[in-house]
């Protein structure tokens, strides 16, 4: 079998799956610039210190009220901090197993949203049973509103920047599967 047949040879494979959608330059929003600006930053200090103050004023006439006070203050740093991590949590974990049709050169999906065709994303697959990561980059050449009782899209997607080992992995994956699927065929 040539090398450039076995790039297209496709299976349907329950694989983990993460996508996050690439900004122009080929970043996804963790690889963004900070957000937060050198001013932000500031006035957030200035109101933490104000804060501090006020509830130093407050501790000889109500004690109560500043303890209470700094406890609130205490808890929003916290809710914000725990908010800010789980945001970046959320897009590192969010592999979804589910059923693809997929190749070494391509992959299709099912998804909730609709994402425009030539977008551009970052792919994240599990293989299983083994848990091979495989990552590339990908172009959505193809997104289609699906038949049926949920509204879901059957995305399309091009891989575009594989590694050539990431790439021989995957082949190898699909080999591998497809022998397995047919095996069971037959023992049917």
């Amino acid at each position: 079998m040539t090398e450039e047949r076995r790039r297209y040879f496709r299976i349907n494979e329950t694989v983990g799956l993460s996508i996050q959608i690439l900004d122009r330059e080929g970043k996804t929003s963790n690889d963004s610039e900070q957000t937060f600006t050198p001013n932000a930053i500031a006035l957030v200090s200035q109101h933490d210190d104000r804060i501090e103050r006020l509830v130093h004023e407050l501790e000889d006439e109500h004690p109560k009220i500043a303890q209470i006070a700094a406890l609130l203050n205490q808890k929003l740093e916290r809710v914000a901090s725990l908010l800010a991590m789980e945001s970046s949590l959320l897009d590192r974990i969010a592999h979804r197993v589910q059923e693809v049709n997929i190749s070494a050169c391509g992959m299709a999906f099912s998804h909730e949203e609709p994402i425009p065709e030539g977008t551009q994303i970052h792919v994240e697959l599990t293989l299983y049973p083994e848990e091979t990561k495989i990552v590339s980059d990908g172009l959505v050449v193809s997104n289609e509103l699906t038949s049926g009782d949920t509204q879901n899209y059957y995305c399309r997607v091009d891989f575009i920047g594989m590694s050539g080992a990431n790439q021989e992995t995957l082949i190898q994956h699909i080999v591998q599967s497809q022998s397995s699927q047919l095996k069971a065929r037959r023992s049917t």
